[in-house]
């Protein structure tokens, strides 16, 4: 299979420019916060290759002729160079709604009374130009007082997020507010599955260890009416993981119980791969089958990490990857 790709500045198709010269392109992506990245070397021996101006938008798309090429994402310039000898020029980039919006890791101190997270994320979204994509599972969840003292917009909805078992991610124009390892697309969108077995992997490694034994999950929050501190308690039995965090509210509580009590109930575990023949289509949060590897490792994964590599040498594609959220 022959390996293809296409790149494009500011909406204007590339590849015919740079292809010729196409040492190596990188893509990463991640779930969270952490931002998507990318890095093209092309060889420039005689400095025709016009260097884009930092803040440029590059999409990149990977593929196979009998396929064609797919998008596997949209990232802004943030720094260029050339090397030698021989001469290269280097182009690497950030997830685009990242480095295009710098304000969202400004610190900000105010705070917020009877807000939805849905309502959160859309005002805060509302402040840096993008759209709001929260999880239905989240949008009406009630957030009685929250305080952002010296903190970043990124960092706030950060910490929400990690306090109600979701990762939020600015990406595609969105302000995404979305559950763990649900196989979906950061805007919401169900990614398929795909099918990892070992003959499709040059080289990988899978460990896996027993679940933690906590049957149950203490949170405590702070009751300013009766002046008393007030205990929730998730699952049934012995051993008991107390969360230490004090709340500010009941709902808050349970929530962070919840989604700790989901993290206690999978088992722990990583695995990495790298497929011979590249995947485009595989993203962060891609549901993941493994089969054929041994009956102690196959069944369901989800994607953490995904790393293209575009070379001569062909199209590959590396996997970090985690067991799915209970």
């Amino acid at each position: 299979m022959k390996p293809i790709c296409a790149v494009a500045v500011n909406g204007k198709d590339i590849t015919k420019a740079v292809e010729t010269g196409l040492v190596s392109i990188n893509t990463n992506d991640e779930a969270g916060f952490q931002s998507d990245t990318v890095k093209v070397v092309i060889a420039d021996p005689r400095k025709e290759i016009a260097l884009p101006s930092k803040g440029a938008t590059m999409d990149v798309y990977l593929g196979f002729v009998h396929t064609g090429a797919s998008h596997v994402g949209t990232y802004t310039v943030d720094t260029v160079g050339r090397a030698g000898k021989p001469s290269s020029l280097t182009i690497s980039g950030k997830g685009a709604d990242l480095t295009g919006n710098s304000k969202l890791k400004q610190q900000k101190t105010r705070s917020f009374d009877n807000i939805t997270i849905g309502a959160l994320v859309e005002k805060l979204a509302g402040e840096h130009g993008l759209k709001a994509a929260v999880g239905e599972d989240f949008k009406a969840m009630q957030i009685a007082h929250l305080d952002q003292v010296d903190e970043s917009d990124m960092n706030l909805l950060t910490r929400v997020a990690n306090d109600h078992g979701a990762i939020f991610k600015p990406a595609d124009g969105h302000l995404v507010f979305a559950a763990k390892g649900q196989g979906k697309t950061v805007t919401g969108k169900v990614l398929p599955t795909i099918t990892v077995t070992e003959d499709m992997c040059s080289e990988w490694n899978v460990e896996i260890a027993e679940r933690t034994n906590y049957k149950s999950v203490v949170a405590y929050w702070q009751d300013a009416a009766a002046g008393a501190r007030k205990e929730v308690k998730v699952g049934e039995g012995e051993p008991v993981f107390t969360i230490r965090k004090p709340y500010a509210d009941e709902a808050a509580a349970q929530a962070a119980a919840k989604a700790k009590q989901a993290d206690l109930d999978r088992g722990t575990g990583a695995a990495t791969f790298t497929l011979s023949v590249g995947e485009p289509s595989a993203f962060a949060e891609s549901p993941l089958a493994l089969s054929k590897f041994d009956p102690e490792l196959d069944g369901r994964w989800v994607a953490a990490k995904v790393s293209h590599s575009f070379s001569g040498s062909g199209f590959t594609t590396s996997i970090e990857a985690e067991p799915p959220t209970a």
